[in-house]
């Protein structure tokens, strides 16, 4: 599964370590990088939540501080 970095966000220093959750994704330069999960563009979000069981609640769970539902 390719997951694609939105630029603008990946160039806001604001969107470094939103929320903790890191992601292997393809800079449209082509680059891979390492990046926050808030950095991906919308539709990779939406692939990266759906490609796990419980991705979506336990995403939600790491940034509120919890742990993940384990099944």
């Amino acid at each position: 599964m390719e997951l694609m970095i939105n630029p603008e966000r990946f160039d806001n220093s604001e969107m470094d370590e939103v929320t903790g959750i890191f992601i292997r994704a393809l800079h449209p330069s082509g680059n891979w990088e390492n990046v926050d999960l808030c950095q991906l563009d919308r539709n990779s979000i939406i692939k990266w939540t759906k490609s796990r069981k419980n991705g979506a609640l336990n995403a939600l769970l790491i940034i509120l501080g919890y742990e993940q539902v384990i099944e």
